[in-house]
């Protein structure tokens, strides 16, 4: 019982460093735009889209509902009412 024991924090162990390790993202992808901050939420996809061409770019605003997903293709642009952006978008 106690080999079982042993194997099964062992296991554990190994799959707690292996999904700290992953990385979704190709080498040397950008993952945020903090310089699309206070930009128009349309002029900040467009701005996005040209550094990750396969990103589905989403203008949507800051109050909405959305979903805690890891989507690595999908960049969120946070937008007030005015429809600046309010927060740095990044992908996720």
């Amino acid at each position: 019982s106690s080999d079982l024991r042993s194997l099964f924090f062992l296991l554990t162990l190994l799959l707690s460093f292996t999904a700290l390790a992953y990385n979704p993202y190709p080498p040397g992808a950008k993952t945020s735009w903090p310089e699309v901050m206070n930009m128009k939420g349309n002029e900040a996809k467009d701005m996005i889209l040209k550094d990750c061409p396969d990103c589905n770019v989403i203008v949507m605003n800051e109050h909405s509902p959305m979903t805690r997903d890891l989507r690595p293709m999908r960049v969120r642009v946070p937008v007030n009412d005015e429809g600046f952006v309010t927060h740095v978008p990044y992908r996720g």
